[in-house]
């Protein structure tokens, strides 16, 4: 159990040397409510950052968190706060891995994540596989859609699993298509992206009818 001074400026030393950004959402619910209870200055209390708003970075929890905890202050609730932080667990709290190091917190939340994640899916198939798709088309014209793509890799002894059966310097085709499946190995460290070769011939082929890329051409 995690004990903490009632003196604000205390307390906010404390949660810096604990490298503490917030409680946890449930528990940053009750010290919201706690202010809520109580505020006889009708005072514009803002919500925890939990739920949706837990996807937000460590620094805007924190500032957020700091803003509660001033509020409480202001409502001489601060000590309440206090008593019922004291009640929690180690495991009750946010902590930042930048705090441990002296930096300054995180200010990139979830969705920004989620954002780059999906720009950088986009360059390797839209930007790096497609092109070389169009280049394995010159050759197989008969490859026109992600069965033929796939009876292609199959052919050359690639499996669903990516087990590569074949050396770089057979022919170009065989090249382009270990190209191809270096797309394949560089996306599935992505969210929501497959560990199946055959699917992701089926991914590729959708990435290629919605941006009406006129592959074969």
């Amino acid at each position: 159990m995690i004990q903490f001074g009632s003196r604000l400026d205390s307390l906010l030393g404390e949660l810096r040397l604990r490298c503490i950004v917030c409680p946890l959402p449930t528990k940053w619910r009750e010290v919201q409510l706690i202010l809520e209870r109580e505020n006889n200055k009708h005072l514009d209390i803002p919500n925890a950052l939990i739920l949706a708003g837990w996807g937000f970075s460590d620094k805007e929890k924190s500032a957020r968190f700091l803003a509660h905890l001033k509020i409480a202050e202001e409502l001489e609730l601060l000590p309440s706060v206090v008593e019922y932080l004291n009640t929690l667990d180690h495991d009750d709290f946010l902590y930042s891995v930048e705090l441990s190091r002296d930096e300054l917190l995180n200010d990139g939340g979830f969705w920004d994540s989620v954002a780059r994640e999906a720009e950088l899916l986009e360059e390797i198939l839209t930007d790096t596989a497609l092109p070389i798709l169009k280049k394995i088309q010159l050759i197989e014209p008969t490859v026109t859609d992600e069965d033929s793509l796939f009876a292609l890799f199959v052919r050359y002894d690639f499996y669903p699993q990516n087990h590569l059966k074949v050396d770089r310097g057979k022919s170009v085709l065989v090249d382009l298509l270990i190209d191809l499946a270096g797309s394949f190995d560089a996306q599935r460290s992505f969210s929501g992206c497959s560990d199946n070769l055959e699917d992701f011939c089926f991914k590729l082929y959708d990435i290629k009818n919605e941006t009406g890329s006129a592959i074969g051409e």
